[in-house]
């Protein structure tokens, strides 16, 4: 048997199917640049597979159908109701009017976000149902281009889609992992495309002895189609305008948004995250030790997470990651000197709802923490905690000693100096003395390093000088982003914390930019939410004897106010002063009835706004790991269950075309299949009439010695006159046709499995060997020319110029 006629055998269109879900698979990496986490990717991967997989089932031993495609939209609906809709579904897959409801309010959720926030979006649930719908309707137009109408070099563009949407929505070059993964997406699809045609064309080459070429649609100029578009997709992001925002490493950096992460580190986008119309759920907070009921002046500070400690004037903050890092103790001391630094000890219990990220929340000053694994890393320097991930579900404790100090205890205090505080006090050459002179000019009153914090402080938060929280910023005409916000007045924590920074720097004042989250006061339980609103960057100032201790410049008012913690050594430049006058006291020179009696605050009632606290509620439960996993499960089983699904299905494809041509050639395709399941090896060499000895003397233990099989030499012996006898139609070729053929077929194939033993023919069932050399060959096949395509495209980029 020559090689070219094992090529013949049928397959259908299950392999382009499974090697154009790959090609997608592939083409969607470059969405990263939208999102901050890879959730997305993980679903859209998930749904994607299962979808393929029926698809490919539908198609073995069959050529594609539209039907195939309609089968598997139903499939991908039938996913995102599982996933994301299944509350009001019946047996929580079928959809009812209620699902459609429920639709409705995800994707006005997703609306929402989408519209309040830029890229570095966290993959909220109504994010990943929009995405995955997205994504896998998209790769399934990409199948009914490339293997139902084989328009392959058009899908293309379908490519390209993916490619210019994420450069142009990230607003940042997809990489260039992000292209070669869609790049090579691409080839795959074109590749897979090539491989079915040749194969067809040996078929027909085989069967109707012609050497002539079908026409394929959009096969005349694919290569040209594809080498245009690749070309298109690496010229079109290099001349769209895309801008590069990090969350504080471009602090001054003009712009109208943010991001939406709610992971927060360096590269998130802060802004984004403030301005989410729909707030994601992160921590859990219960104060178990430290409050006091009757005194609604304790409050814990807020959750620090990352340090940045770097500055420079064209990129803004940044962490460098230095410090001295070791593994987590009973105990966690902190660089500084803290001898004088008096604390109220507190206790809480941390649990993750919505975060995922590389770094972990914590208080300040922590003493001790539990319930972390050994992976995670003790930065001294910094105070916080590293180099592992946290994710949902997960929960720990705390224990940190809040600082308390007096005024008058900071007033006399001095700051560090020496080499050891070098990290904490460089900024570079370029500030401009425009923002060096007004640093001077706002703390020129002030003698100690603590009053001129507190000064600065006072600058941004007081009332009078104008200043405005807001995250939509305005743009300055001085040609300095730090000097415009100066001017503008106008931002949010990012530009006030980084501003105060970079002035206590220039006074010789040790600082830092730290991130992180507020909250509100403590609730019922002690218990706070802490969402990913509640994102929020301020400074901490170091001092001789006492430490790192916060400042928060950001004017927050309004319904923001709630967040603002109050800093007891911080006074509040806004709040009334009380001065005793000639007929009782007054405040800010308005006389007030001394019967009058006036609560500090309210009990759970926002500070400014008056309305009842309540918390944010969470948008969505957490993902459905459980069905994942069960979903994973089927989908792995399918995969199981595919080479036994392909052999069967071959096999009926060739007894269906030994029966309408009346040939016996598919039934030697079947017999010479059978043998290299039952673990038979034939070469390529191998002559009809040397076939039937060689299976003899493969067969197993007494079968061996019989001789070659009756029913197989005669098979050989009517496949050798049919191919090389006289032409088709004529009397001599129609012996052993119809019933007869089929019986000497079903004998030969039967005989051949009763030489061996149950184990063999059972392995031969459900792991057939000839599937997996066909699939091994095919691999093979699409790689090389996969490897191949670079060449192609370059050759047929110099034929068209």
């Amino acid at each position: 048997m020559s090689a070219d006629q094992g090529t013949t055998e049928r397959t259908g269109a299950a392999g382009p199917t499974l090697a154009v879900a790959l090609g997608s698979a592939l083409a969607i990496v470059p969405l990263r640049a939208v999102f901050g986490d890879v959730g997305w990717l993980v679903e859209a991967w998930l749904a994607l597979a299962i979808v393929a997989g029926v698809v490919a089932i539908l198609r073995i031993g069959r050529p594609a159908r539209l039907w195939h495609d309609a089968v598997g939209f139903l499939v991908l609906g039938g996913f995102l109701v599982a996933t994301h809709l299944s509350t009001n579904a019946i047996a929580g897959i079928i959809p009812t009017g209620a699902t459609v409801d429920d639709l409705r309010q995800t994707l006005d959720r997703a609306q929402s976000l989408i519209e309040s926030s830029r890229p570095g979006l966290n993959s909220t649930p109504s994010l990943r149902l929009i995405t995955t719908a997205t994504v896998v309707a998209v790769a399934i137009a990409i199948d009914m281009l490339a293997v139902v109408a084989r328009l392959r070099a058009i899908s293309g563009l379908a490519f390209l889609a993916i490619v210019t949407s994420a450069g142009a929505i990230g607003r940042t070059s997809v990489g260039f992992i992000g292209f070669v993964c869609a790049g090579g997406g691409y080839l795959l699809v074109l590749a897979s495309g090539m491989a079915l045609e040749r194969r067809e064309w040996t078929e027909s080459a085989a069967v109707h002895g012609s050497a002539r070429r079908s026409g394929v649609a959009g096969g005349g100029s694919g290569g040209r189609i594809a080498a245009g578009a690749l070309a298109f997709a690496l010229i079109v992001p290099t001349v769209i305008p895309l801008a590069s925002d990090g969350l504080l490493s471009g602090m001054f950096s003009r712009g109208d948004g943010g991001g939406g992460s709610v992971s927060l580190s360096a590269f998130a986008k802060l802004r984004g995250t403030l301005n989410q119309a729909e707030a994601t759920n992160l921590l859990s907070v219960q104060i178990t030790q430290g409050m006091v009921p009757t005194d609604l002046s304790v409050n814990p500070f807020y959750l620090r997470q990352i340090v940045l400690d770097d500055y420079a004037s064209n990129a803004g903050w940044s962490g460098t990651g230095d410090g001295d890092k070791i593994a987590l103790r009973d105990r966690l001391d902190q660089a500084g000197d803290t001898s004088l630094l008096p604390t109220r000890e507190f206790s809480a219990r941390v649990e993750v709802l919505g975060l995922a990220d590389s770094s972990v929340p914590i208080f300040g000053n922590l003493a001790q923490i539990n319930g972390l694994g050994n992976a995670w890393r003790w930065n001294r320097d910094t105070a916080t905690i590293g180099g592992s991930r946290i994710s949902n579900n997960q929960s720990y404790s705390v224990q940190f000693e809040q600082p308390e100090p007096s005024r008058e205890q900071l007033a006399a205090a001095t700051v560090g100096s020496g080499p050891g505080f070098k990290r904490w006090l460089d900024l570079p050459s370029d500030v401009p003395e425009a923002v060096l002179a007004e640093a001077a000019r706002i703390t020129a009153g002030s003698a100690s390093p603590y009053a001129k914090a507190v000064a600065l402080s006072d600058y941004f938060t007081d009332d009078r000088n104008g200043f405005i929280y807001s995250t939509q910023t305005e743009d300055g005409d001085s040609g300095d982003a730090l000097v415009d916000f100066l001017e503008t007045k106008t931002g949010f924590c990012q530009q006030y914390a980084g501003a105060m920074a970079v002035m206590l720097r220039a006074l010789k004042i040790p600082s830092r930019v730290v991130l992180g989250y507020t909250h509100q006061r403590p609730g019922d339980g002690n218990t706070f939410l802490v969402t990913s609103r509640d994102a929020h960057a301020w400074v901490e100032v170091y001092f001789a004897g006492y430490g790192w201790l916060p400042f928060d410049p950001t004017p927050l008012s309004g319904a923001d106010a709630a967040r603002d913690i109050n800093v007891p050594y911080v006074p509040d430049p806004n709040a009334p002063t009380l001065t005793p006058g000639q007929s009782g006291t007054t405040i800010d020179g308005e006389p007030i009835d001394p019967s009058l009696e006036i609560p500090l605050v309210p009990d759970e009632v926002n500070f400014d706004s008056g309305t009842p606290f309540v918390p944010r509620a969470a948008e969505q439960p957490s993902p459905p790991y459980l069905l994942y996993a069960a979903l994973t499960a089927g989908g792995l089983l399918l995969l199981l269950l595919l080479p036994a699904a392909a052999r069967l299905a071959i096999r009926r494809r060739r007894i269906a075309d030994a029966r309408s041509t009346g040939g016996a050639w598919p039934w030697w395709l079947e017999y010479r299949a059978t043998a290299t399941d039952l673990g038979q090896d034939w070469p390529d060499s191998t002559t009809l009439r040397e076939a039937p000895t060689l299976v003899a003397e493969q067969l197993p233990g007494a079968s061996r010695h019989k001789g070659a099989p009756d029913t197989a030499t005669e098979l050989a012996a009517l496949v050798e006159r049919e191919r090389f006898g006289p032409p088709p139609g004529t009397e001599a070729t129609q012996a052993g046709r119809g019933s007869d053929l089929d019986l000497l077929g079903r004998a030969a194939v039967r005989e051949l499995r009763s030489s061996y033993g149950p184990q063999a023919r059972l392995a031969a069932a459900w792991w057939p060997r000839s599937i997996r050399r066909w699939a091994r060959s095919a691999l093979s096949r699409r790689v090389r020319a996969v490897l191949a395509a670079p060449r192609m495209v370059r050759t047929r980029l110099r034929r068209a110029t």
